[in-house]
C-alpha cells in the first residue's frame, strides 16, 4: 500500500512538472507576438519572417521521432538534459543577436538556424511531458489528463502575450522595432534551463496499476485471460498457481522482480497463444513499423498534416493579415484569441473522446477530426470574402484555434486509440516528425502570394488581394482533410460493427 502510495504520488509530481514544461514550449506557437518586433527590429522581408516562423514549427515537429526513441529507450531524464544544452543557449544567443543587428539583418538564415536548435530543445521537452502524461494516466480518464495538458500547452502563448505586452513592449505599440525583444529572448534562456532541471529530476513513467507489463520468468506458464481476467491454466499445480500469482502481483505492483523503471516496455510482442482475435486487439500490440503500414494511420496523418499546417501558419500571421487591412490597432485582440480559443478546444477535445467511449461507443472519437477539418475550411470560406473585417478576423481566429486545438490533443488520444500505446513515444514522434516536414509549403505559400501582391520596393501588403489567393488554397486543402477524415470515420465504423480479424 506505501508503495502504491508513493507511485500516485510520483504520478502526479511528474504530471504538474509536465505541465510546467509544455507551458514553456508553447512560446513556439506564440511566434505571433514578437513577430513584428523581429521583422521591424533586422528589417526582414515577409519571406524571410517566413522561413523563421517554419523553423521554429519545423523543430518542434520535425525532431520529434528522434525524440520519441530517446524517451523510449533511456527515458525522461536523458531527453530533459538534451533539452536543456539545446534550448537555453539558443535562446541566449537570439538574445545576443538583438546586440549585433547589422550583422544578422543581412543572415536571416542564421536566425533561422539558432532558433530551429531552439525549438528542437523545446521538441524534447514537449515530447517528454507529454508521452509521460500520456501513458501514466489511461483507462476511460486519459483524454481528459492529456487534453487539460495539452490545454495547458495551447494556452502558453496567452499568457506569454501577457508578459510580453506588460514588461517588453514598453509603449511602442506602432514602432515594434523599440521593443525589449532583447530582454525577452533572456527570460525565455533562464526559464529554459530552469524548467528542464525540473524534469531531469521529477518527470518519471509511472503507468497506472491496470497497465500490461511482460512477465519475465521464461518458466511461467500463466496467462491472462481476456474475458474474465482470470490468469491460471487448468494443468497448474497449487505450488504453481501461487508463483504465477505472485509474479503477475509483483509485476503490477513494480515489485523487486520486475522493477519498472523508465525505461521499461508498456508492453511485449505477444506469442502464438495470445494472438489477437479482434482489431482492437490488435492494435493494442502494434508496433511504429506495423501502424505505418496501415491505411488509418495515411488517413490520421494527412488530416494532421493539412490542419495544423493551415492553423500554425495562420496563426503565426495573424497580425501580419490584421496590418494588411489596417488594423493592427486590433493585433493584440487577436492574439490573445487564438490562445484562449486553442486552450478551450483542447480541454473539450480531451472530454469528448472519453464521453463517447463511455456513453456513445458507437461514434467513434475520429468524428472530432471530421468536425475540426470541416470548422477549418469554413474559416478559409470566411476571409476569402472579408478577410478586411475585424468581426471576420475575429471568427476566423476563433474557427481556425479550434480546429487546431481539436487536432492537436486528439493525435495523441487517436495515435493511442487505434494503434495502442506499444513504442507511443515514436509513433507520436513520427507524426509530429512527418507534419514539421509538410510545414514549409504552407509557410512558403502564405509568403509567396503576400509579396507578389506588394507594391514594389516595399516589404509590406495593403488590402484584400494580399492574401484572398491563400485563404482559397488553404480551404480547398482543408476539404480534402474533411474527405481523408471521413474515410477514417468509416473504417472505425466497420471495425466496430464487425471486430473480429479475417
Amino acid at each position: 500500500m506505501e508503495h502504491n502510495n508513493r507511485m500516485e504520488i510520483q504520478r502526479y509530481i511528474s504530471l504538474c512538472v509536465g505541465i510546467l514544461g509544455l507551458v514553456f514550449c508553447g512560446i513556439i506557437n506564440g511566434f505571433n507576438i514578437y513577430a513584428v518586433a523581429l521583422k521591424q527590429t533586422f528589417n526582414y522581408t515577409q519571406t524571410e519572417l517566413e522561413y523563421i516562423t517554419v523553423s521554429g514549427i519545423a523543430g518542434l515537429e520535425l525532431t520529434s521521432y528522434f525524440s520519441g526513441v530517446v524517451i523510449d529507450k533511456y527515458g525522461p531524464r536523458s531527453a530533459c538534459v538534451i533539452a536543456a544544452i539545446l534550448s537555453s543557449p539558443s535562446f541566449a544567443l537570439e538574445w545576443m543577436s538583438t546586440k549585433f543587428i547589422s550583422f544578422f539583418a543581412s543572415r536571416s538564415w542564421l536566425m533561422c538556424l539558432i532558433y530551429f536548435v531552439a525549438s528542437t530543445g523545446c521538441c524534447f521537452t514537449y515530447m517528454t511531458s507529454m508521452s509521460t502524461i500520456s501513458i501514466n494516466f489511461g483507462g476511460k480518464h486519459r483524454g481528459k489528463f492529456v487534453g487539460f495538458a495539452s490545454a495547458m500547452f495551447g494556452g502558453s502563448p496567452l499568457i506569454f502575450a501577457l508578459i510580453y505586452q506588460g514588461f517588453f513592449v514598453q509603449g511602442h505599440v506602432t514602432d515594434e522595432q523599440n521593443q525589449n525583444l532583447g530582454g525577452f529572448f533572456i527570460m525565455l534562456s533562464i526559464w529554459a534551463g530552469c524548467e528542464n532541471v525540473l524534469g531531469a529530476g521529477f518527470l518519471k513513467k509511472v503507468p497506472p496499476v491496470g497497465t500490461p507489463i511482460p512477465l519475465e520468468n521464461e518458466g511461467e506458464q500463466s496467462k491472462v485471460n481476456a474475458a474474465d481476467g482470470t490468469n491460471v491454466t487448468m494443468n497448474e499445480t497449487a505450488i504453481e498457481k501461487e508463483k504465477s500469482v505472485k509474479a503477475i502481483d509483483d509485476n503490477i505492483t513494480n515489485a523487486k522482480v520486475n522493477k519498472l523503471n523508465d525505461k521499461t516496455p508498456l508492453y511485449q510482442k505477444y506469442s502464438k497463444s495470445s494472438r489477437p482475435t479482434t482489431c482492437y486487439d490488435e492494435l493494442t500490440h502494434m508496433t511504429c513499423f506495423q501502424m505505418v503500414k496501415t491505411f488509418k494511420f495515411h488517413f490520421l496523418l494527412w488530416v494532421v498534416i493539412i490542419i495544423k499546417g493551415i492553423g500554425l501558419t495562420l496563426s503565426a500571421n495573424i497580425t501580419t493579415i490584421a496590418k494588411s487591412a489596417h488594423l493592427e490597432a486590433t493585433s493584440s485582440t487577436l492574439i490573445l484569441i487564438v490562445p484562449i480559443a486553442n486552450t478551450l478546444a483542447r480541454l473539450l477535445g480531451g472530454i469528448i473522446p472519453d464521453f463517447l467511449k463511455q456513453r456513445l461507443p458507437f461514434i467513434s472519437i475520429s468524428s472530432v477530426l471530421v468536425f475540426a477539418s470541416f470548422l477549418m475550411m469554413v474559416a478559409q470560406i470566411i476571409l476569402i470574402f472579408f478577410n478586411q473585417s475585424f468581426v471576420a478576423l475575429v471568427c476566423f481566429s476563433i474557427m481556425s484555434s479550434v480546429s487546431t486545438g481539436f487536432i492537436s490533443v486528439m493525435t495523441p488520444i487517436t495515435i493511442s486509440e487505434f494503434f495502442g500505446m506499444n513504442e507511443f513515444s515514436q509513433k507520436f514522434g513520427l507524426v509530429l516528425t512527418l507534419v514539421g516536414l509538410a510545414a514549409f509549403p504552407f509557410a512558403k505559400i502564405f509568403g509567396w502570394i503576400y509579396e507578389n501582391n506588394s507594391p514594389q520596393d516595399s516589404k509590406n501588403c495593403f488590402g484584400e488581394h494580399c492574401s484572398r489567393m491563400t485563404f482559397i488554397i488553404m480551404a480547398i486543402f482543408a476539404l480534402l482533410s474533411t474527405l481523408f477524415s471521413s474515410a477514417l470515420l468509416k473504417a472505425r465504423w466497420k471495425c466496430y460493427k464487425n471486430p473480429k480479424l479475417n
